[in-house]
């Protein structure tokens, strides 16, 4: 099969301009001869606005088709794509287009981007570092997202550690330095083993290409000229699948012989280094311990944009490349991996309700919601004998999707919304607050629509996602879904006791004077888009839906 037969080049390379035009906001905000850093700063928010603006265009102009598929049907078309030879004695390329996997979060990515940036206008120290930061950020995730070759994937996924480690490291709380370092060395370090493992993998098929690298794992015949083994004496025959190449690499390094094992046991290693990288990232017990240090000493606008798209890229790479490439291994240990979401969901529940910090409180309520985004991905990959079965597993994809993008505006309204509050009173405790619903009523009802939409009220988003994960996850794990409704309860127990702490009992005397939010004030702008989104999805899905139905429709046929 010919790589026409599954990609569709860009006529203008618009998927490049979405994703690297926020470097040109980045250099102009560095090197702007003006001393005013609100000039800066309104500069940076406009600058943000064009990768929002384009994607935009591509969604109402219906420049990308949602519906369309390869030649053969088996495969999402691969749209407006870009591709250049890059490091050709590596055969790797800058290759990067959009599908309906990578285009929800894309346009995630550039929607709570520029809200980030109006939230940072309070920053004052290194006011255009600061957004020089931001914007580089943006361009390292949205280049993660819509990267197709396996090493310009990871160098977007290990760039944007860099601006995010600089921003909780200058801009954050008291214990920011520590905070830092460990968001650093945790990401880093889940990664080393990925990136190795993608060096054999390049070593045993002789390409970084992840889409001929996902039609070799489902064993779809690929063009020969795009698959030449560098170890052993393997040669490729259409038909062969990723496992095969790989078996016969690792013959071709000896190592079955002094070790022994199957074709199986090496892809299994293989699935779960790669594996792991990604849940260190979407913070899956028990590799979350660097999140709630992470989200709680963030400045408040470092704080949505980590907790509203950084920790998404765990999961995407799990749709990207885990169900597509090793579709064998993730059926074999989809209980495994439902068992780690329901251990995810139950502790970041439980472990919310002993906070007393309001941020922390919101991280792991956030490891909790990412617990549902695990069991969705691993509902899909489960064994099941249901007539609908490919319904099903793309009803858990599909929810899965929503919910990170649900999650995102939610979460990110939460944590700006919590900052304001300190702002006001100079501290996250919630033993400190009590009574400021007659004070603030406003924000009073702004943030409990935040707090609903991310406990997944009826008529909001967050519900959307979390009842097509437990439609699909009914399926194929009832026992383990069947706990994980606990999670739901103890969640929303943790958000309103959180509300009630803040905004109910008698009113502390020194908070009696706070001032309200004012419609149309900065701070009430920065949260009503989310709000609004997190409503206009949440009664009528179906733009976002249809946006990853198809994808999701064909990983979900991968497992039947």
């Amino acid at each position: 099969m010919q790589l026409t037969d599954f990609l569709s080049a860009s006529d203008w390379s618009i998927t490049s301009l979405i994703a690297l035009s926020p470097l040109i906001g980045m250099v102009l905000a560095l090197i702007w001869p003006s001393k005013d850093d609100r000039t800066v700063k309104w500069g940076v928010f406009a600058w943000s606005l064009v990768p929002l603006g384009l994607t935009l265009y591509l969604w109402f102009s219906g420049g990308f088709d949602y519906a369309a598929r390869s030649t053969d049907g088996t495969q999402m078309l691969i749209q407006h794509v870009d591709r250049l030879n890059w490091i050709e004695f590596l055969n790797a390329q800058y290759f990067v287009g959009l599908d309906g996997i990578n285009f929800p979060l894309v346009l995630l990515t550039v929607i709570l981007t520029p809200v980030t940036i109006l939230a940072a206008f309070r920053v004052e120290e290194r006011a255009r570092v600061y957004m020089a930061l931001l914007l580089l950020l943006e361009s390292a995730m949205l280049g993660y997202f819509v990267s197709l070759n396996f090493l310009l994937f990871f160098l977007f996924w290990e760039f944007s550690l860099v601006p995010m480690f600089f921003i909780i490291n200058n801009w954050g709380g008291e214990d920011r330095r520590y905070a830092a370092f460990k968001f650093f060395v945790y990401t880093m370090a889940g990664s080393v083993g990925m990136l190795l493992i993608f060096e054999f993998l390049y070593l045993a098929t002789g390409t970084f290409d992840l889409a001929v690298l996902a039609r070799l794992g489902q064993g779809l015949p690929v063009d020969p000229s795009l698959v030449a083994p560098k170890l052993g004496s393997l040669v490729y025959q259409p038909g062969m699948n990723l496992q095969e190449l790989v078996y016969g690499a690792v013959q071709g390094t000896g190592l079955t012989s002094l070790l022994g094992g199957s074709s199986g046991t090496y892809a299994a290693i293989i699935f779960w280094c790669i594996f792991v990288a990604f849940a260190v990232k979407l913070a899956v017990w028990p590799l979350h311990t660097w999140l709630p240090d992470a989200y709680s000493q963030a400045p408040t606008s470092g704080s949505m944009i980590v907790s509203g798209v950084m920790s998404k890229m765990g999961a995407y790479g799990m749709l990207r490349l885990l169900l597509p490439l090793f579709p064998q291994q993730m059926q074999h240990f989809a209980a495994v991996l439902a068992v780690l979401a329901l251990a995810s969901i139950l502790f970041g529940a439980y472990a919310g309700l002993a906070q007393t910090h309001l941020k922390r409180l919101i991280g792991y309520a956030s490891i909790n919601h990412m617990g549902y985004v695990m069991l969705g991905i691993a509902a899909a990959a489960s064994v099941g004998t249901l007539s609908n079965g490919v319904d099903v597993r793309a009803s858990a994809i599909n929810g899965v999707q929503v919910q990170l993008i649900a999650h995102g505006f939610s979460t990110a309204a939460l944590f700006f919304l919590g900052g304001m509050l300190f702002e006001r009173t100079g501290t996250y405790q919630l033993d400190q607050f009590g009574g400021l619903r007659k004070v603030m009523p406003v924000f009073a009802g702004v943030m409990g629509m935040a707090m609903f939409a991310n406990l997944g009220l009826p008529g909001l988003a967050g519900f959307v996602g979390e009842f097509f994960i437990f439609r699909g996850a009914w399926g194929t794990q009832p026992l383990i879904t069947a706990i994980a409704v606990l999670g739901l309860i103890v969640t929303a127990l943790v958000l309103i006791r959180m509300y009630q702490k803040i905004f109910y009992g008698p009113t502390t005397a020194r908070w009696s004077n706070l001032p309200d939010m004012r419609v149309g004030s900065w701070e009430f702008n920065v949260t009503v888009p989310l709000l609004v989104l997190l409503l206009v999805f949440g009664v009528y899905p179906k733009p976002l839906m249809d946006l990853a139905n198809t994808a999701s429709t064909v990983l979900a046929q991968v497992f039947q």
